[in-house]
């Protein structure tokens, strides 16, 4: 796997609120020079991107986000108006208080109805596990795993923001990815570990096969470069 491989993994990402349609247009430029997956956007921005990428780059953006505390309606709603802005994919904010409340089956259901919002494109799931318990984590994953979709963690340590998503693309050949970003928040430094792997049970056996893979890139938007661990 060479490093146009890796890329194709990664949403190019910018989601600061001073974020200027120079920015976003430098993003845009960087996630089709170097093939990324999408470029993740706000909102706002969406409908002028998806003009300017005029369909080489997929584009992303967040619902709910960051504190995912809008009701369903509101999400379903932005989820269709991004899509009608010429969305690709959308990553979405679960509702933290309704989890807390032990609320499961809305959280399910409201991961659900933005599923179906979607209609048919990619939704990724956003939990906040620096204000998670063990359980929460544990019940966020199996919601998750229960309604089919991606699940997308953010971990703070150390004065890094630590990104996990976790998906299976393709259930035919059974194989799983898991994607780790780490942002250093002093010097706007980014990791990326990805991860590709197949599970195989046999009883209790557990067998894991994985290749990974590690990029740097900083927040000035210099060109990306990998090496293999």
């Amino acid at each position: 796997m060479d490093k146009k491989d890796i890329l194709k993994k990664v949403d190019h990402t910018l989601l600061g609120q001073t974020a200027t349609w120079d920015d976003i247009r430098g993003i845009l430029d960087d996630a089709m020079k170097y093939e990324a997956a999408s470029a993740c956007i706000p909102a706002a921005y969406v409908k002028q991107a998806a003009e300017y990428v005029a369909g080489k780059l997929p584009i992303c953006t967040v619902i709910g986000f960051p504190n995912g505390y809008n009701t369903t309606a509101v999400k379903v709603f932005e989820t269709k108006d991004a899509i009608a802005n010429g969305a690709s994919e959308i990553d979405m904010v679960i509702n933290i208080g309704f989890l807390k409340d032990g609320r499961y089956e809305e959280v399910e259901n409201e991961i659900r109805a933005i599923h179906e919002a979607c209609d048919g494109r990619i939704l990724k799931v956003i939990i906040e596990t620096c204000l998670l318990t063990e359980e929460e984590k544990i019940k966020m994953c199996e919601i998750v795993t229960n309604a089919g979709l991606i699940l997308a963690v953010l971990i703070q340590w150390e004065k890094c923001d630590i990104f996990f998503v976790f998906y299976r693309e393709n259930s035919k050949d059974g194989t799983f990815y898991l994607s780790i970003i780490i942002h250093s928040q002093g010097d706007g430094m980014m990791c990326l570990i990805y991860l590709a792997f197949t599970v195989s049970c046999a009883g209790s056996a557990v067998a894991w096969c994985t290749s990974a893979f590690v990029k740097f890139i900083t927040h000035k938007r210099n060109p990306p470069f990998c090496y293999c661990l």
